[in-house]
């Protein structure tokens, strides 16, 4: 069996052995060893738990929901169909890369941990460190707006009840988020074997609620929209004189619903066979989330109507609760509502465990500010209470953009998918210009001969939406309608350089991931809380 890496096995400054590959070891306890990590969770999600996980994480019914009125605005129908349906391609390349990446070293720091295997000794490191404060980044937005994503279904819901007398203001929806911070922290307080059943439990509503949307739709709507219009209507409300640009920022959508590809692989240490289940069920999860999701959007379209500006002032904020309404009536509507709120509600708390697992990880290996806090696995639950309740905090203080602007609240959501796809295909990339002279080898689940062109795909779909991500969804271009995206991707990088400087300037500097996760107290179980 490998040493763990602990403090009396490994001095300050002594560099862990990963020398041993993965797939030859026969306890993965033993391999989580090998790579630099002592065991700490519960391997208590099984197979079917770990696919909900997955599918959870995109929760397309809510999704759908919080995402339409970008498309809707920047393209119409069109935007709404075709966004989707190509976006889901380079999507798919993004899920096959990642989960290739997780086949091979299976651990809660996802593909930050991978970066020791892609990339040179001496570039491990600072490259370490870039993708985990990207993927950081990404994770804690993503918490902050699905949670807020639900408040606004929530408060749209209280509206349709009212027959929108209730215009539910923007401080209500940071109320309400503030409120499903609490409830999603509580869970994901509690051990591992719950979280597990709780995602099993939300699948089912997950894929019956979008079987229902689109039967409930099809079978009501009496004024179907024809298919020309649902296929090939262009209409731009965002004032982009360029139709393309437009059409393009419509795949804010598709970006942002099937981002989180990793974390399920933030869940690895908690999953049996989890080279194998981990990376089956993120494409299983990419694959179901992209013809799904095509199919609800095209039920969608054909029966919300030809009033495009109407949907896109209704009440609530949210056209589809409008198309709802319209087709399935107050009574329908608000049962519709209520599915979307249970699905989101899934996908904030796989959100938040998936962003937990992340700063436990990043923080044993000395990477935060205040790491052996964060690093502590709680005794009882066994889970890293400090970092759920971490993410609480900076995700509320995400929430209260949207008091100064609906469009800087809409940032989070763009910069989720920035910071997260940017901290997946780094590794991807290094993984092909190194080839042959790092020491990476692939796990039971990989791409062959297909590997090196979707992984290169990949790259440059990332860079390609990374761009269209940071543009405005409308202009004129306002104080009140800047896409502040960019202004938060590069404040998180300028944050983090300034703390690699200060951390690589201490006795003890951050030596990449698995390097020095010895040297926190979370390795000794008399140190847990």
């Amino acid at each position: 069996m490998a040493k763990y890496a602990t403090k009396e096995a490994a001095g300050d400054d002594t560099q862990i052995s990963t020398s041993v590959r993965v797939a030859s070891m026969d306890s993965e306890d033993e391999q989580l060893a090998a790579m630099g990590y002592k065991p700490e969770m519960k391997r208590e999600f099984t197979w079917f738990a770990i696919v909900s996980f997955a599918f959870s994480v995109t929760g397309i019914l809510a999704g759908a929901m919080a995402t339409f009125y970008t498309p809707l605005a920047a393209g119409g129908p069109v935007a709404l169909i075709w966004s989707w349906f190509w976006g889901s391609f380079g999507c798919l390349c993004i899920g096959l890369s990642v989960a290739e990446l997780v086949s091979a070293y299976p651990t809660d720091g996802g593909l930050y941990y991978t970066i020791k295997h892609v990339v040179p000794a001496r570039w491990v490191p600072l490259m370490g460190w870039i993708v985990g404060w990207m993927n950081l980044l990404g994770q804690v937005a993503c918490s902050a707006s699905v949670d807020f994503a639900l408040a606004s279904q929530i408060t749209a819901t209280a509206a349709l009840g009212s027959d929108y007398t209730y215009d539910a203001p923007n401080a209500h929806t940071v109320a309400v988020m503030m409120g499903c911070l609490l409830v999603h922290g509580t869970l994901n307080s509690l051990p591992t074997k719950y979280l597990a059943r709780l995602s099993s439990m939300y699948t089912i509503v997950n894929v019956g609620g979008i079987f229902a949307a689109i039967i409930a739709l099809l079978v009501t709507c009496k004024d179907k929209n024809s298919a020309s219009f649902v296929f090939t209507h262009f209409e731009s409300s965002s004032g982009w004189s360029n139709n393309g640009i437009s059409f393009c920022i419509g795949l804010l959508a598709v970006a942002w619903t099937m981002t989180d590809y990793d974390a399920t692989a933030h869940i690895t240490e908690e999953t049996a066979h989890a080279n194998v289940r981990a990376p089956i069920a993120i494409i299983i999860a990419v694959v179901l989330t992209a013809v799904l999701g095509w199919i609800l959007l095209i039920v969608l379209v054909f029966c919300m109507g030809t009033d495009i500006a109407g949907l896109l002032e209704a009440p609530s904020g949210l056209p589809v609760a409008l198309i709802y309404r319209r087709n399935l009536g107050k009574g329908g509507a608000l049962a519709m509502m209520v599915l979307t709120i249970l699905v989101q509600n899934a996908t904030c708390m796989v959100c938040m465990q998936s962003c937990a697992r992340t700063i436990f990880a990043l923080a044993r290996d000395g990477m935060l500010p205040f790491s052996r806090t964060w690093s502590t696995v709680n005794k009882r639950s066994r889970t890293p209470v400090y970092a759920v309740w971490l993410i609480c905090f900076i995700a509320a203080l995400l929430g209260l953009l949207d008091l100064a602007s609906y469009y800087a609240a809409e940032a989070i959501f763009s910069v989720t998918s920035i910071a997260l796809d940017w901290s997946y295909v780094i590794p991807v990339i290094c993984k092909v210009i190194f080839a042959g002279k790092v020491p990476y080898q692939p796990g039971p689940v990989h791409l062959g001969h297909l590997s090196t062109p979707i992984n290169i795909f990949a790259f440059f779909w990332v860079a390609f939406v990374s761009v269209i991500l940071c543009f405005p969804q409308s202009v004129p271009v306002e104080k009140t309608t800047m896409n502040y995206s960019s202004v938060v991707f590069l404040g998180w990088l300028i944050l983090a350089s300034g703390y690699w400087f200060y951390r690589q300037a201490q006795s003890t500097p951050y030596l990449g991931p698995g390097a020095k996760a010895g040297m926190l107290r979370v390795l000794s179980p008399s140190h847990s809380d």
